[in-house]
This record gives structure tokens, C-alpha cells and sequence, in this order.
């Protein structure tokens, strides 16, 4: 994609060595989970962010269909559409594993089949689908406003540097090395996180140790522990501001909402809106220590400790200041556990875009065990929570430095030895 071509690497349009052909139109009750009966059918769902085959998005096709609706062994599979304001998976591209095509998959209408010549290597192209500067041109090309679709013909009018065939494969080992670690980390956080949930199951019903239980309006819990509403548990309830601040592209205050809580911490991106001094003393939330901050619109039930920030508090994003009947890391436990994530479903208000009420959320009854419990039990959970973050650092690491040798073997700035 760069002007600067490498010693041997070839300039080329996409078009010059891909032909293009769409998928397969479906309606819902064609798509079953049946893996047994019906052939894989790669949708919206099996691409990752940026690219990447997701098998959590699998779906199989139940309906009739021919040999040419197949995907064949050369081909490169792409997302044409998108509905995310980021477009983060418009022009996606998804790399089958050849063991993967020793049966049929097919793919939907909504995906795009690059039909890919002989002397390009399809995983590293796939890689390089996933650069920087090939993400930001399959962006362009997209078409639309709510639904973005990719202008297959623009696409072809991209340009790419192509290495000799043994450098494509031997950059295309490299790399597919350490997608492998990073999806053998990912395992071992996903088994974690279930292992939490379990846990998290087991020890905010049934409690340490405990041999003697009651009947509640919660189901059986501990005989000496009770059952609150969170209103009776907190010294105030309540969401950020409704109006629309002044913003500053030099402010030093950052405006939040929901999507900034992620994981017990409040997470500013290069798209958080700011504001300035004035703004902030106008608009400010007075906030104490044990405050937990939620989000109640569109995305329900983020959870965020917070710590002092000094921040402008918007609608979709609640806080929760609690009393001293209540430790607040297990507070925060609390409001993440199953039982509570449920009952605040039940009451969600909206269509298309789901609200959480201040009410609801007074109203919501929790188990209360013993303060020297509610220790035990946090101290249990966050044990795993510590070997989560412990791992996911090193995944962020492995991911980052994947980013590295991406942007040094796909440019050509590093080459490799070709035995």
C-alpha cells in the first residue's frame, strides 16, 4: 500500500490477481446450530475485529444450495457490509484453514469470496488485509450510511505490495506463530472466566461454609444472611447529567458514559468527548469514595469503580454510593453476578435501545452476608480476577507485538530468510 516498493515485491492492483463473487441470501430459519447435519455458513459473526475467523460466530445452513455457492480452496473471504459506527468490520478479511474446506461452507450474502491466483498465498494475504493502511483504504471504500457495503469494484483498485511466493509463505508462518499464542492465551482467559462465573455462582448463594439455610424471596440463601434492596444499601442513586455540555477539543474534563466503564475501571479513548474548566464545575457530579458507576442505556451493566476522576458524568452511566453495610469490592461483585445481571434484564425498558431505570435499580433486592463474609467471598473472586489480568497482560503484549511485525513484514522494512 506504500509508494515505496521493496527490492523484489510487486505493485498490483487487487483486481489483478483476485476475482470476486457474493454469498448466499439466507432468512433466519434457515440458520440452524446443527453442525452434524448441515455444512458450516460463514456470516457477519465469524469475522473478528479487523479480521480473523471467530468460530463463537459459526452458524450452519439448513436450505438447498449448489457447487457454485461453495467456497473453493483458493478463495479469501471478506465482509461487504457493516452496521458499526467504527466500520471495524467492513472489508474484514477471514482465512479458512484448509481442513475446514474438506467439507462444504458456504457463506452469506454479506460476505464477498476473493478468488485468489496461484502465485499470492492466501494467509498472507489475509494478513495483509489486516494492516493499517489496507484497513483504513477498505474503509473508503465503503458505501452507505446506517449500513455500510463495500464498492467490490473499488476494492479492486487497490494496490498492494506482493513478495516473491516463498517470502508471502515464510512472512505468513511468522505470523499465523503468533495468532496461535494469542488464541492459546485467549483459551486460558476464557477458561477463567468461566471458572469466575462458577464461582461467582456458587459463593453469592450458598456462602462459605455454611451447613444451615432459609428460604427467601431469593431462593435459599445462609440462615444468617438477609435480603435488602439496593436503595436500603446506598447513600444515593442516580445517572449523569441529561443536557448536552459544551464541548472542547482542548478540554482538560472528559465527558463519559456507559461505554467508558470496562472492567472496574473508567477507560478514555480518542473519542471521548472533553470539556473545559467552566463546563466541568457547571456540569459536575459530586461523587464519594465508595462509588460504583454502572451503565444503564444501551449497553446495561458495565461496572466501573470510581476513583476520584475528576469527570463529567452523562445519562447512560449511574452511580451507586454505598454505606458501610456494604464493602464495595463486593459490591461491585454483586452487581455483576447472574442473579442481579437477570433481574435488571427483566426490567429493562425500550426497543431499540434498552434503558435501565433509577427505580429498577432502588428496587433490585441483593443478599447481604456478614461484612467479614462479603470479605472472604471478594477476596475469593478477586484471586481469579488477579490471574485474569495477569494473563491478559501478556496477551495485550503478544497482540501488540503481533502489530509490530505486521507493520515490518508486510512493508518490507524487515525481510525474511527464505530457506
Amino acid at each position: 500500500m506504500s509508494e515505496r516498493v521493496p527490492e523484489g515485491w510487486t505493485k498490483t492492483r487487487l483486481s489483478e490477481f483476485s476475482s470476486a463473487r457474493r454469498g448466499t441470501t439466507y432468512v433466519a430459519s434457515e440458520l440452524s446450530e446443527d453442525k452434524e447435519r448441515y455444512p458450516l455458513y460463514i456470516n457477519m459473526k465469524s469475522f473478528k475485529v479487523g479480521g480473523g475467523y471467530n468460530e463463537r460466530g459459526d452458524k450452519y445452513f439448513s436450505s438447498p444450495y449448489s457447487p457454485g455457492q461453495i467456497v473453493r480452496e483458493n478463495d479469501l473471504l471478506i465482509a461487504n457490509t457493516d452496521v458499526t459506527d467504527a466500520c471495524d468490520i467492513l472489508g474484514a478479511a477471514v482465512y479458512l484453514p484448509r481442513e475446514k474446506l474438506l467439507e462444504d461452507v458456504l457463506f452469506s450474502h454479506h460476505v464477498s469470496a476473493l478468488n485468489i491466483a496461484d502465485d499470492v498465498d492466501v494467509n498472507f494475504l489475509s494478513f495483509l488485509f489486516g494492516s493499517e493502511n489496507s484497513r483504513l483504504a477498505m474503509k473508503r471504500c465503503g458505501r452507505g450510511t446506517t449500513v455500510k457495503m463495500l464498492d467490490m469494484k473499488d476494492i479492486g483498485r487497490i494496490c498492494f505490495s506482493i513478495p516473491p511466493l516463498p517470502e508471502q509463505k515464510k512472512i505468513a508462518s511468522i505470523l499465523t506463530s503468533v495468532d496461535e499464542v494469542i488464541e492459546t492465551t485467549q483459551k486460558q482467559i476464557d477458561k477463567l472466566q468461566d471458572l469466575k462465573k462458577a464461582t461467582m455462582n456458587e459463593l453469592l448463594t450458598k456462602g462459605i461454609g455454611h451447613t444451615e439455610f432459609k428460604d427467601s424471596e431469593l431462593g435459599r440463601i445462609p440462615k444468617s444472611w438477609g435480603v435488602r434492596t439496593l436503595s436500603e444499601l446506598t447513600l444515593k442513586i442516580g445517572d449523569g447529567i441529561h443536557a448536552t455540555p459544551q464541548y472542547s477539543d482542548n478540554g482538560d474534563f472528559p465527558f463519559i458514559n456507559g461505554n467508558n466503564l470496562v472492567h472496574g475501571s473508567i477507560v478514555f479513548g480518542q473519542s471521548t468527548k472533553r470539556v473545559d474548566k467552566g463546563e466541568f464545575e457547571k456540569h459536575e457530579t459530586k461523587l464519594g469514595a465508595e462509588t460504583i458507576l454502572m451503565s444503564i442505556n444501551g449497553t446495561i451493566g458495565n461496572l466501573a469503580f470510581y476513583r476520584g476522576e475528576n469527570v463529567v458524568l452523562g445519562k447512560s452511566a449511574a452511580y451507586l454510593t454505598f454505606s458501610n453495610d456494604m464493602a464495595l469490592l463486593f459490591a461491585y461483585y454483586l452487581l455483576g453476578s447472574t442473579r442481579v445481571k437477570q433481574h435488571f434484564e427483566d426490567e429493562l425498558t425500550g426497543t431499540t435501545i434498552r434503558n435501565l431505570s433509577l427505580k429498577t435499580i432502588r428496587n433490585a433486592p441483593v443478599v447481604v452476608p456478614p461484612l467479614t463474609e462479603q470479605a472472604e467471598i471478594s477476596e475469593v473472586i478477586s484471586s481469579i480476577d488477579f490471574s485474569i489480568e495477569k494473563i491478559a497482560n501478556k496477551l495485550a503484549q503478544t497482540q501488540s507485538l503481533k502489530k509490530s511485525l505486521m507493520q515490518d513484514l508486510l512493508t518490507g522494512k524487515v525481510r525474511v530468510q527464505v530457506n
